[in-house]
């Protein structure tokens, strides 16, 4: 086998082009704006990758020169094989880019395409056609598509992890805004209250107004939560592309390119009044660049990754209906709310907490005694009212209410403190009706609000304690009413 390169050199192109061609469909991924927003790469992130394709592709490196050592004659045919399969991942990119709103529904057909068809085919290609030649001119193909993936994909924006901040004391009513993502009203309350099986958010709603007619303002998490941190109502078609990134003209007068907008914290928000009223600002942030977004106002901040690079690397493999998320999806829970007790018990009275949980939404990752799944137990996204693993992931966020009611009366504030417990939208997505509870400071008795009450208004609703004057819920009730 004759060439113009040494040996060494042909079977380390080969790996490394089979390598970011397998990882190209992630690296494309999150090259999108829209993918940036919701994935938020860290640095940790693209250094776990880095970690993954170099093992990767020394592992192709070792298995071509031991076939070249043993084999010499099927070299060509595993390096032409390898080239090969590592295309199926960008042929999956090109298929949801195709296809967008079908993606999911063709993961099972593809995964049974690949299986059937697409690997037999490769390996009769590599044996049918794998010559030194055939290897080289694919190799000259693919090269390019491989730099272009690296100079296309490699991120021009690293996340925050965290914000750490030294916190100025004062006196003043610590307020905490906690936010259940996917929690449905309809599941949470039962006859015109708290259901029983939830006990500690029950015990919460006894010294809390209960409202059973709250609305998110929007059917998504960024649509719902865009309006409440800033107080505007924003219409969903003001809110595309990345829908994070806002614009105050009107959706007809919108362009097209997202890259043009301008950011959410252009119209003020709950964290600039919070700080401008001498209060220190803790942020755990779920899904939405909060740290980036709001970094001056922030205090304290821990952003909960959206998506681990374990996962993400999971899914570089062939697509299918099961995923090894519900781990991470529970680690990520934990340490969050672990980081969120942590900054209860050392805060000083004068401190804004906002928290932005990942549960109950899906995946569905508990089970009835709170303890998570199997590792590749089904990813469960589907939802009626009845459905226990959607009920199981409340359970686990009810016991966690209970820590922090025992955190706040350990520190002696449960009392003085102002708390609101909501969420961004149902669990479908279906509907903007979400549970509000609002426990004022003082306050000891429950009292059910029948009355229309929006989240957009949460932060003419904080004004008032800001601002040290009595708190009214009237002040909840949507301005066109």
């Amino acid at each position: 086998m004759k060439s113009r390169f040494p040996f060494w050199f042909l079977t380390v192109q080969i790996a490394l082009c089979s390598s970011v061609l397998f990882f190209g469909n992630l690296l494309l991924l999150l090259s999108r704006p829209t993918n940036l927003v919701v994935f938020q790469p860290t640095a940790g992130f693209y250094l776990r990758l880095s970690l993954a394709f170099a093992v990767m592709s020394l592992l192709q490196v070792a298995l071509l020169f031991e076939c070249h050592r043993r084999y010499p004659a099927h070299y060509p045919k595993l390096g032409l094989l390898l080239l090969c399969l590592s295309l199926y991942n960008l042929s999956d990119f090109v298929v949801q880019s195709l296809f967008p709103t079908g993606a999911e529904r063709m993961k099972l057909a593809v995964l049974v395409l690949f299986g059937t068809l697409y690997v037999p085919l490769a390996i009769w290609i590599g044996w049918k056609y794998g010559t030194i030649q055939v290897v080289k001119k694919v190799r000259a193909v693919l090269l390019p598509v491989a730099l272009i993936i690296l100079v296309y994909g490699l991120p021009q924006t690293l996340f925050l992890g965290t914000i750490q901040r030294p916190y100025i004391p004062a006196k003043h009513t610590p307020i905490h805004l906690i936010i259940c993502d996917g929690l449905s009203w309809d599941v949470l309350y039962k006859d015109a209250g708290v259901d029983p099986e939830f006990a500690n958010v029950l015990q919460i709603s006894h010294d809390a107004h209960l409202c059973t007619n709250a609305d998110s303002g929007g059917n998504t998490t960024k649509e719902a939560l865009a309006g409440m941190i800033t107080g505007r109502d924003f219409d969903g078609a003001a809110l595309r592309h990345t829908r994070w990134l806002v614009s105050d003209r009107s959706p007809e007068e919108l362009p097209e390119n997202p890259d043009t907008w301008t950011s959410i914290g252009q119209f003020g928000s709950i964290f600039e009044d919070t700080r401008r009223a001498g209060y220190n600002n803790v942020l755990v942030g779920y899904y939405l660049p909060y740290l980036e977004t709001f970094t001056e106002h922030i205090t304290r901040g821990y952003q909960i990754p959206h998506i681990s690079a374990g996962r993400m690397t999971f899914q570089q493999t062939p697509r299918s209906l099961l995923f090894p998320v519900h781990r991470s999806t529970a680690k990520n829970f934990e340490r969050a709310f672990d980081y969120y007790l942590d900054q209860v018990s050392q805060a000083p009275d004068n401190t804004f907490f906002y928290v932005h949980l990942n549960l109950p939404h899906s995946p569905f990752c508990y089970d009835p005694a709170g303890n998570v799944l199997g590792r590749f137990a089904f990813y469960r996204n589907s939802f009626v009212e009845s459905d226990l693993p959607y009920r199981n992931n409340i359970r686990k966020l009810d016991a966690s209410f209970g820590r922090l009611i025992k955190a706040l009366k350990t520190r002696g504030t449960y009392d003085d403190s102002l708390l609101i417990i909501t969420s961004d939208h149902n669990v479908n997505y279906t509907s903007s009706h979400v549970p509000l509870i609002v426990k004022m400071p003082g306050q000891q008795t429950p009292i059910v609000v029948k009355d229309e009450v929006s989240l957009s208004r949460v932060k003419a609703f904080l004004a008032d304690v800001l601002a040290g004057e009595a708190l009214d819920i009237a002040k909840l009730r949507p301005t066109n009413r």
